[in-house]
C-alpha cells in the first residue's frame, strides 16, 4: 500500500502547497510559478488540480485546464495538462503515473476525451513516463514554446518541447 494519497485540490491552503512544490521542483522564482490565485480561479471554473500528499506534505501535483483543438467540424474541447511535479525525494515511486491516471479519470468524467501536454524532449525520464508508460503520442515539436525561462532547470536553455496527445 502507498504511503501517499491522491485528492482533488480546491482550497487556498492547498494551492499554497502547490506554489511551494513548484518552487522546489523547478528551483523557480515566484515570477516563474503558477500562483495560487490563478490556480484557484482555474479549478473553480473547469480546471483540475490533483495532489499527492503524505500527511499534510504535498509531494506531487498535476494541474490542467480546458482548451480547444481544431477539427474539420470546428473547435473541439480538450484538457491541457500544464503541470506535473513530483518532489525530488519521491521520484520513481509511481506518483507521476498515478497523478496522470487520476487526471485522465477526472477529465473523462467531465466528458472530455483528449488531454494534451508538453514536455522537454531532452529529459529521458519524462519521455519514458509520457510515451512508454502512459501511451501518449507525440504530435508536434514546438520551438521555444515558453520563450526564455529563468528557473533553475531551464535557465539558458531553449524551451523547445514535444506536445503529446492522450
Amino acid at each position: 500500500m502507498n504511503e501517499w494519497i491522491l485528492h482533488i485540490l480546491e482550497t487556498p491552503e492547498e494551492m499554497t502547497s502547490v506554489e511551494q512544490l513548484q518552487r522546489l521542483v523547478w528551483a523557480a522564482p515566484d515570477i516563474e510559478i503558477v500562483p495560487k490565485d490563478i490556480l484557484l480561479a482555474m479549478v473553480h471554473n473547469g480546471g483540475l488540480a490533483i495532489g499527492a500528499t503524505v500527511g499534510t506534505d504535498m509531494i506531487g501535483v498535476t494541474f490542467g485546464f480546458p482548451g480547444t483543438y481544431p477539427t474539420p467540424d470546428g473547435p473541439r474541447l480538450k484538457h491541457h495538462s500544464h503541470i506535473l511535479a513530483v518532489h525530488p525525494d519521491w521520484i520513481s515511486k509511481g506518483i507521476g503515473f498515478a497523478l496522470k491516471r487520476a487526471q485522465w479519470q477526472m477529465v473523462r468524467k467531465q466528458g472530455i476525451d483528449r488531454i494534451t501536454w508538453t514536455y522537454d524532449p531532452l529529459l529521458s525520464r519524462n519521455a519514458h513516463l509520457n510515451i512508454a508508460r502512459l501511451g501518449s503520442v507525440c504530435s508536434t515539436y514546438l520551438r521555444s514554446e515558453y520563450g526564455e525561462m529563468n528557473d533553475g532547470l531551464n535557465a539558458g536553455l531553449p524551451s523547445d518541447r514535444f506536445q503529446v496527445d492522450w
